[in-house]
This record gives structure tokens, C-alpha cells and sequence, in this order.
């Protein structure tokens, strides 16, 4: 349910507005993230050298390099359409031709997320946070807080955030 309600929000009918959503929240996290790469000295983990999308035949390249027009257009981000050579001169270790690829300039890389998010909680926890490793056994509403019982007993909160991607629907069925 959760990949068909997302299948259904993506048709190219909503994607002007949603775009101008994502467009705003990417934007957002990209500052929040560079307050949290330096603060956790995990710079070196990061690359903001945009990243390449390449193509095999002249019409995906063709099509996807008017899609990547159209973004620029509407929400301001920017890439650049390589040809075969501006692709092979940017990325030698490639081993045959390639028609062409679209850099997009705006987007950082990460080498290893495992350790980002890692140097993430270590920062966290450098601030006074806690990471509770337990598991989810019940989650009600408490007036205007929340109790969350866990194998490691209750906790009574302000907020709780359910980050489980597709999974998050099952996790508050109960």
C-alpha cells in the first residue's frame, strides 16, 4: 500500500507542486546537513561535486536532458548535459563509450552513510542526547505527549519521530 500511495502521488500531474515541495525540503536539508557534516568532522566522508547520470542511447539521453531542462526551469537546479567526450574526458575510468550523461551540479555524494550516520550519533550524544536500542512494543498518546513502550520499559515524550520508510504504517497499525 505504502509504494502504490507513492506510485499515485508521483503521477506527472502532481509533480509540479510536490517538485516545488521537494525542491524546498532539499534545499532545507542540505544546510541542516552541512551544519551536521562539520560539527561531527565527517567532511571527508562527503563529496559536493554533484553526481553523474549516464546514458546508453541517444534517445534516453535526449528525453532525460529535456527532463533535466524542465527542473531547471521550474525549480532552479542545476546540471550540465555531457556529450560522449565531455564524459569520457570527466570520467576516464570508464571503459567504453557511453552516449552522454547529466551531471547535476547541486547534489552532494556520500562515500560511506553508515559512518555519516555514525559520526551523526556520536555528535549527538557529544550534546547530551541518549540512543536507545530497543524495541518498539507500544505507542499511545498521552494528552499532548506520548508514551512509547519499549523491551527497555516506557518512555513519556513531547515528540516521537517514526522514520521507517515503507515499514512506518505497520510499526502504528497497533
Amino acid at each position: 500500500p505504502s509504494l502504490v500511495s507513492y506510485w499515485r502521488h508521483s503521477a506527472p500531474a502532481k509533480q509540479p507542486g510536490i517538485g516545488q515541495e521537494y525542491s524546498t525540503l532539499t534545499r532545507r536539508a542540505t544546510r541542516d546537513h552541512a551544519i551536521w557534516i562539520e560539527s561531527s568532522g565527517s567532511e571527508s566522508l562527503v563529496r559536493r561535486e554533484g553526481y553523474r547520470v549516464v546514458f546508453r542511447d541517444h534517445a534516453s539521453f535526449e528525453t532525460q536532458v529535456r527532463n533535466a531542462e524542465r527542473m531547471r526551469d521550474l525549480y532552479g537546479i542545476g546540471f550540465e548535459a555531457e556529450d560522449s567526450g565531455a564524459l569520457a574526458k570527466a570520467e576516464p575510468a570508464l571503459r567504453q563509450p557511453l552516449e552522454g550523461a547529466i551531471h547535476w551540479h547541486d547534489a552532494w555524494t556520500c562515500t560511506d552513510p553508515g559512518a555519516l550516520v555514525l559520526a551523526y550519533s556520536r555528535l549527538f550524544e557529544q550534546q547530551g542526547g541518549e540512543l536507545l536500542r530497543s524495541e518498539l512494543i507500544g505507542l499511545e498518546q498521552a494528552g499532548a505527549a506520548w508514551k512509547v513502550r519499549t523491551s527497555a520499559g516506557t518512555l513519556d515524550t513531547a515528540n516521537v519521530v517514526i522514520a521507517l520508510g515503507p515499514w512506518s504504517p505497520q510499526a502504528l497499525a497497533p
